[in-house]
């Protein structure tokens, strides 16, 4: 079974609500009007990351029609939606416009984002955005977001930051079939691979385990070879 028919076939049963997209290539001023204007931030700007990548960058949209390029977005981590621009007009895409989006950046090339607001895998309601690395017949899925961690109420009085803030996280997660695990520490290996519990404290003594580190996961999970 070839990984690529094995992982599309994932992404298939956990966004299972995704349209068929069509490969074609779409005019972004036929469709740019129908996008919701973009809100202008509040006056009381959260500071923090609340994009993905900080400065635009080009993207490949997948809607319901085709594949929309434009070379001014940014991935919105707190709803899931892009934010564009495009011929002096701002505007957003929504979550449920759009079945993926495929940046064109250095630190992120090859990388296909899904919205993770429409993700079906975990009983969590997922926000930000999600991507997959396979392995064989698993899955390794990362869901990147961020959550708001508030001012504390004396800070100007015993110190910190006084404004709200945006704080950058990902999660890593096991996809065997339709069984997620979530996997933060070296515990949670031997939860998603019970039969190869002396195989993972062999491969702990030789190989560097990093629950933050997607790709090391990867690595790990090749090791095992399932």
């Amino acid at each position: 079974m070839s990984k690529n028919w094995y992982l599309l076939n994932v992404i298939a049963f956990v966004f299972s609500y995704i349209p068929n997209v069509t490969s074609q290539k779409l005019n972004p001023a036929e469709y740019i009007e129908y996008f919701r204007n973009l809100l202008p931030p509040p006056k009381s700007e959260v500071i923090g990351q609340k994009f993905l990548i900080e400065e635009p960058h080009k993207v490949e949209i997948a809607i319901h029609s085709g594949i929309i390029s434009l070379d001014a977005a940014r991935l919105n981590l707190d709803r899931s939606t892009i934010d564009i621009s495009y011929n002096g007009l701002e505007k957003e895409i929504e979550n449920t416009d759009y079945a993926y989006v495929v940046i064109n950046h250095p630190l992120h090339q090859g990388i296909t984002y899904y919205p993770a607001a429409k993700n079906k895998s975990t009983n969590k309601n997922l926000t930000g955005f999600v991507y997959y690395l396979d392995s064989a017949e698993t899955t390794i899925m990362v869901n990147v977001y961020n959550y708001l961690k508030k001012a504390h109420k004396d800070a100007k009085i015993t110190g910190g930051e006084t404004r709200d803030k945006f704080i950058f996280k990902s999660d890593v997660y096991v996809l065997r079939g339709s069984t997620p695990t979530k996997i933060s520490k070296k515990g949670d290996l031997k939860e998603a691979f019970p039969e190869k519990s002396a195989q993972i404290d062999a491969l702990l003594k030789t190989m560097e385990f990093d629950s933050k580190n997607p790709h090391n996961i990867h690595k790990f999970v090749e090791a095992l070879k399932v």
